[in-house]
């Protein structure tokens, strides 16, 4: 009879539901992209409940440049130092460790092409045909490349391709920091900004949103 009753109580406690998620922790450091990267270079931290004040990141023992923060992804630059050591992230009073380490060579990293401000967009980053946007950033080279408006909303950083069928800009100007171009009559709805260089697709830090024009 007992040995019925341990059974019965044993099923019962299998069969219970537990609660979505729990045991998991409200903060944790999932992993570290790239897990090999050179001295200089940034690489991102990924996880939840970083909070949305900085606090430091290190390699082994040694303390990383934080160059942005939020409570799911953290940009920090690897130390000039050559070694294979987890990273650790301290903030809000919690110590979070990757489970594997990250590798990083010896030496800087030339500084690639990058996009930093958009600037020429209107209230809610609306613009329309004909508008000129400035993107201003480094390294663009001196020869004039395409810059696109793509409105794939799965498009993320780093953008793996050029798309060849998107609406294509004019380019009013052309610098090693700065571009200015025209938006073309084709871009509509809530759009990427592309700069398609040599080896190179640089995506733009903010959308902006092109309504269609207005029926005749």
């Amino acid at each position: 009879m007992m040995r019925q009753l341990l059974l019965a109580l044993a099923l019962v406690a299998f069969a219970a539901p537990t609660a979505r998620g729990e045991g998991y922790p409200k903060a944790y450091l999932s992993h570290v992209v790239p897990d090999q990267v050179a001295g200089g270079a940034l690489f991102s931290v990924i996880g939840a409940g970083f909070g949305e004040a900085a606090g430091t990141v290190r390699v082994g023992d040694t303390e990383c440049e934080v160059t942005s923060w939020s409570d799911s992804r953290i940009r920090a630059r690897a130390p000039m130092v050559a070694m294979v050591e987890p990273v650790t992230v301290v903030a809000g009073g919690k110590t979070m460790v990757s489970h594997n380490p990250v590798a990083i060579a010896h030496g800087p990293v030339p500084e690639l092409p990058s996009i930093t401000e958009l600037e020429g967009a209107g209230a809610n980053q609306v613009v329309a045909p004909g508008d000129v946007l400035t993107l201003r950033g480094r390294n663009f080279g001196t020869a004039e490349a395409e810059v696109t408006f793509a409105t794939d909303p799965s498009l993320r950083y780093p953008v793996v391709t050029a798309y060849a069928t998107v609406p294509t800009g004019e380019i009013e100007s052309w610098s090693e920091t700065e571009i200015k171009v025209v938006v073309p009559e084709t871009c509509v709805d809530e759009s990427h900004v592309l700069v398609s260089l040599p080896g190179f697709v640089l995506l733009a830090p903010s959308r902006v949103a092109c309504p269609a024009a207005a029926a005749e």
